[in-house]
């Protein structure tokens, strides 16, 4: 029996999560504010986190194209309690990564690269 496109999602997303312990939550998200699928703490929202996730990867495009004359690739918000981390996979979709305060961001966009890149590829087909 072969794997869903959500399974193998949800598959990419919980060893993401497991890379590291200052990977608090991943969740991939259509750029219309809908959760494709998630692994995030309890006492995070969903629906919170996917319309400010789009909403912010939405005015990053805009920074970028008017400013830099360039396409959004990913963006990150620093806090003193961790961050967060957008990245873009496809037209129609980001993924978002919440991290404590602990994590090296060197680590984390390492640790993103190999997700970003199977993701793509399953978003994509």
């Amino acid at each position: 029996m072969t794997e869903s496109r959500i399974d193998k999602i949800e598959g990419i997303l919980k060893k993401l999560l497991e890379a590291t312990p200052d990977i608090n939550g991943c969740a991939l998200i259509t750029m219309d504010g809908f959760i494709i699928a998630s692994n995030l703490p309890t006492d995070t929202s969903e629906e919170l986190l996917a319309g400010l996730s789009t909403a912010l990867m939405g005015v990053g495009e805009r920074f970028a194209s008017q400013l830099l004359l360039d396409h959004i690739e990913q963006t990150y918000i620093k806090t003193k309690k961790g961050y967060a981390i957008m990245n873009l996979i496809s037209e129609d979709a980001v993924l978002a990564l919440l991290t404590n305060e602990n994590i090296k961001l060197g680590l984390a966009f390492l640790e993103l690269r190999s997700p970003i890149k199977q993701l793509q590829a399953l978003v994509q087909n």
